[in-house]
């Protein structure tokens, strides 16, 4: 993805401090706009991690923004440490025409709980098993995937639902 550098100035900064992360490194997605004179932002810290490379032939000499990997408290990783789309989820359930809601927990460095809402009664673990198995493609072969059926899912105090929580691993 390229940048809008012509009225934005954009960073990746380590997670953890406000140092430019490298290229290749996982970052937090921080935005200055001098360009909206009513309300210029500054250092915006857009909640959003990504990972910058190098400049490339299209680029005009500015950064690509290689990956954008979505919010930062939404990330979850592999067994193996790296961080994987939340979307990667979303991505494999589509296929499955009985699941009306989900969500995906990171419970530590290799459990991961699956909890579905389904729209009729089905064997969790037979239904859902090569979901399963391409979680394990992107997770790693040593993933534990627990499967979980449940009635609901809770709301955060904004009335949405989260998809993806990683209640190991918040930086």
């Amino acid at each position: 993805m390229y940048f809008n550098n012509a009225s934005c100035i954009f960073e990746v900064l380590n997670i953890d401090n406000d140092m430019p992360a490298k290229f290749g490194e996982l970052g937090r997605i921080i935005v200055t706009d001098l360009h909206n004179h009513a309300f210029p932002l500054i250092r915006y810290d857009t909640g959003d991690v990504g990972m910058l490379l190098p400049p490339d032939d299209k680029s005009k000499g500015f950064p690509v923004l290689g990956k954008l990997y979505g919010r930062r408290l939404d990330i979850c990783f592999t067994t193996s440490g790296a961080p994987f789309s939340p979307m990667t989820i979303g991505r494999i359930l589509k296929h499955y025409d009985k699941i009306i809601q989900w969500q995906f927990i990171q419970k530590n460095e290799k459990r991961y709980v699956l909890k579905v809402i389904l729209k009729s009664n089905v064997d969790l673990d037979d239904y859902l098993h090569d979901a399963v198995c391409a979680f394990k493609e992107t997770l790693g072969d040593d993933a534990d995937i627990i499967l979980e059926q449940v009635d609901g899912i809770p709301t955060l105090a904004s009335g949405k639902r989260k998809s993806v929580i990683n209640e190991w691993k918040n930086e």
